[in-house]
């Protein structure tokens, strides 16, 4: 294990409302990411009355859907690419580049967001 996974395994996990109040993200609209799996929770938190856990990866998902949702893609159009968005972000935490100098690029073109 690298000091990117250790420093995901050491990050706490938190709950829908807490994500809602830090980020101002609705509760419906996370909800939304996980049941179109869009966002496949790792911290499963079985039985009634238990919270949903989102690691910082979920976290940085959750947020790069809402701000594609704000510009105005749908989140059906979203859930089509999503794989490809976690897969990107799993490579951000897994580069050995200097963090200071890691980014997400997204860009789009006529077939669509990569």
């Amino acid at each position: 294990m690298d000091d990117s996974d250790s420093l995901l395994y050491q990050w706490p996990s938190v709950s829908a409302a807490e994500i809602n109040r830090s980020l101002q993200i609705p509760l419906r609209r996370i909800k939304q990411y996980v049941d179109l799996d869009m966002v496949k929770i790792r911290e499963k938190s079985p039985g009634v009355g238990n919270s949903r856990r989102f690691t910082l990866s979920d976290v940085m998902l959750i947020l790069l859907f809402d701000r594609l949702e704000e510009l105005g893609m749908t989140p059906k159009r979203i859930s089509r690419i999503a794989d490809r968005l976690a897969e990107a972000l799993e490579l951000f935490f897994k580069a050995d580049a200097d963090p200071e100098f890691r980014y997400v690029h997204v860009t789009a073109n006529s077939k669509g967001v990569f």
